[in-house]
C-alpha cells in the first residue's frame, strides 16, 4: 500500500522541506525483495502512466523522451531526461529539477531487511513577492490534491511493474 510519510532525515529532497512557503511531499511503498535505484527508476519511467506523461509532454511542450533516454537516466549514464535534470545522485537516491522552474522530483530506495522501501517525493519552491517575502507557489497551492493522487498512482504502477518483472506470471504495468 502506498502511504504518505515524512521524509527520511538523509533524503536529498529534505533541503526543500524548510517549513516556510515550500511544498514538499513524500510517498513510500514497501516492496517485498531487493530493488536498486536503477531498477526502480526504470520501472517508474517505463510504466504506462509515465508513458502517458511522455506523450503529453511531446504534444504540449515538444519534449521527446525515448526509452533509451529513460534507461540512460536510470543508469546514471545521463544527468538529463526530457525536462528532468539530476541535481544530486548517489547509489540510493536521485534529486532532480524540472526545467528551470520551482519543481523538484526525488526517488530513493532503502533496504529494510528482506524488503526495500521505495520513496517518491516532490518539492515546489516558494515564489518571491515584490516585497521580498516568500509566498506559496500557485502550482503547490492549487495543484496539491491532483498531484498527490498522481504521485500515488505513479509509485503504485512502478511497484506493480517491479512485481511483474520478479514474477512473470503477473501482468506487467
Amino acid at each position: 500500500m502506498i502511504r504518505k510519510t515524512t521524509l527520511p532525515a538523509h533524503a536529498m529532497l529534505s533541503r526543500y522541506a524548510d517549513g516556510t512557503a515550500s511544498y514538499t511531499d513524500c510517498f513510500a511503498y514497501d516492496y517485498a525483495g531487493p530493488v536498486d535505484l536503477e531498477n526502480f527508476l526504470n520501472a517508474f519511467f517505463s510504466s504506462w502512466v509515465f508513458r502517458l506523461e511522455r506523450f503529453i509532454l511531446k504534444a504540449a511542450a515538444r519534449v521527446t523522451i525515448s526509452d533509451e533516454d529513460t534507461a540512460n537516466f536510470a543508469a546514471a549514464r545521463s544527468d538529463r531526461m526530457g525536462l528532468w535534470t539530476a541535481q544530486d545522485r548517489d547509489e540510493s537516491q536521485i534529486l532532480t529539477i524540472v526545467g528551470q522552474g520551482p519543481i523538484h522530483s526525488w526517488w530513493m530506495v532503502e533496504p529494510q531487511g528482506e524488503r526495500t522501501r521505495l520513496y517518491f517525493g516532490s518539492a515546489i519552491r516558494p515564489m518571491t513577492a515584490k516585497d521580498g517575502s516568500q509566498r506559496m507557489n500557485p502550482a503547490a497551492k492549487y495543484g496539491g490534491l491532483p498531484h498527490r493522487i498522481y504521485a500515488r498512482i505513479l509509485l503504485a504502477v512502478a511497484a506493480r511493474k517491479l512485481r511483474a518483472a520478479k514474477d512473470p506470471s503477473r501482468r506487467p504495468a
